[in-house]
């Protein structure tokens, strides 16, 4: 079962679409967005998570950046890097 979990996680690389759905189930104005895979309606992501952050790299560009794990994610040590690596991204983008 979680050989079939990974091909589905890889293939969202491949079926973007599939991935900008996810993302796009993020609701608020909050740049973090945390997604538990049985919101998701897909079967095989119902025990993952993602963890997320949107950021703007300049005036007219935006990235998001994001963690997919289990569901016990460890979140209190991956939403600090996912802020810090969104700032550092942020400020490249605006001296690019």
């Amino acid at each position: 079962y979680d050989i079939d979990v990974t091909r589905f996680v890889l293939s969202m690389f491949d079926e973007l679409s599939i991935l900008q759905r996810v993302i796009d189930q993020a609701q608020g104005p909050e740049p973090l967005h945390i997604i538990f895979g049985e919101e998701t309606g897909f079967e095989y992501l119902k025990p993952t998570s993602f963890a997320f952050l949107n950021f703007d790299a300049g005036s007219t560009r935006q990235g998001v950046i994001g963690v997919i794990g289990p569901n016990r994610l460890n979140f209190p040590l991956v939403i600090p890097y996912l802020r810090y690596i969104g700032s550092v991204l942020s400020e490249a983008g605006r001296i690019v």
